[in-house]
């Protein structure tokens, strides 16, 4: 489409500049000096005309035509006025240019139209049209200055606006890898611990359940990996529903992972599960995931207290252990960073609250609908 019409703007050029010269020609000798100006002129708004990629020669070019067309305009009869308006308006339009030298050149034409008219007298009427015409053709220039320029502004939101998205989304992918891995990998270390322990007590059997147990959660996690890669590639999942009961049930199962790798935990419910968006369940899940791997990580043997609430307009989800020291309390990492990020991308929002009393660590997240 862009093509389409710069081979019409060309052409538009192209037969405007025929016309000119055509009269040129029609009206004056060929040996008369002034014609030649003029079809300087218009040779000059062509090249300025057709080479508006290359801004400091367009521009070049199109003071050459203004100023040769200027001189020309009253021996011509004003056939070169043409060259003038295109002239500005080429000026005016290129938004690269400074706009002084648009307003010189506007300044500049009529004492150039005056230069050519010595020893003429041309009419009074005849001066405040060519006047007027370069008023016009200098607000038609420079409205179109503005118009090119917000277009330019425009096409910078937008690809700011697309690096924001994809920054946004790679976000949100190492978000996601990381709550994946750290509650994958976290849990196979335990299981390979409590399997080579099985296997130097002579346990076999209880050492090939364990392993069974690690291989189950390492395909799990590469499954979860696979589903948070496959969403981000085809853009879909951040806005869909998910039912009600859905996110109890991946609570649940994280719990029931928890249990599996030797942790203990309590798990307690109220109110009405309603209706969430993919991402809001995604907070409440993930930050749920993320806990349970840190209580593991940082107070293993410890029990967790796990409580989400349900009222009218929020959920609230309450995880709670204890720690053996204030040396292991989980105080920062991509993890619990992750959380706070998910939160603030809420179109509804919401809060994450870390703290910690005496031996009691507790991260409570609240999603509001």
């Amino acid at each position: 489409m862009n093509t389409g019409r710069r081979s019409a703007r060309a052409a538009l050029h192209l037969v405007g500049a025929a016309l000119v010269t055509f009269w040129l020609f029609a009206g004056a000798r060929p040996a008369d000096p002034w014609t030649w100006i003029g079809v300087l002129a218009v040779l000059a708004w062509l090249g300025g005309a057709l080479l508006r990629g290359a801004h400091r020669a367009s521009a070049a070019l199109a003071a050459v035509a203004l100023a040769a067309a200027s001189v020309a305009v009253i021996p011509t009869g004003g056939v070169t006025f043409t060259p003038v308006v295109v002239a500005l308006l080429l000026l005016w339009a290129d938004d690269t240019l400074p706009a002084w030298a648009a307003i010189t050149a506007s300044v500049a034409a009529p004492p150039l139209m005056a230069i050519g008219a010595i020893g003429q007298v041309p009419g009074i009427p005849t001066l405040l049209a060519f006047g007027g015409g370069i008023v016009i053709a200098s607000l038609a220039g420079a409205s179109r200055r503005q118009t090119r320029r917000f277009l330019r502004q425009e096409a910078i939101l937008r690809q700011q606006q697309q690096e924001a998205a994809e920054q946004a989304a790679r976000a949100a992918l190492a978000r996601d890898l990381h709550d994946v891995l750290a509650h994958t990998l976290g849990g196979l270390v335990i299981q390979l611990d409590a399997t080579e322990a099985l296997i130097e007590r002579g346990d076999t059997d209880a050492a090939l359940t364990r392993s069974r147990s690690a291989r189950r959660l390492a395909g799990e996690g590469l499954d979860e990996a696979r589903r948070a890669v496959a969403a981000l590639r085809s853009g879909a999942g951040r806005d869909e529903r998910v039912r009600p009961g859905e996110v109890m049930d991946a609570v649940g199962e994280l719990l029931r992972t928890h249990r599996s790798l030797g942790g203990s935990a309590t798990f307690e419910t109220d109110g009405t599960p309603w209706e969430t968006s993919d991402a809001q369940a995604a907070a409440v899940v993930r930050a749920a995931q993320e806990a349970l791997s840190n209580a593991r990580r940082h107070a293993p043997g410890h029990p967790v207290d796990v409580s989400i609430l349900w009222s009218t307009d929020r959920v609230l989800l309450t995880v709670a252990n204890d720690v053996a020291d204030a040396g292991g309390t989980p105080s920062g990492g991509f993890g619990l960073r992750g959380m706070h990020e998910r939160v603030a991308a809420l179109p509804h929002g919401g809060r994450v609250d870390i703290s910690q009393d005496g031996s009691r660590f507790q991260v409570r997240l609240e999603v509001r609908r």
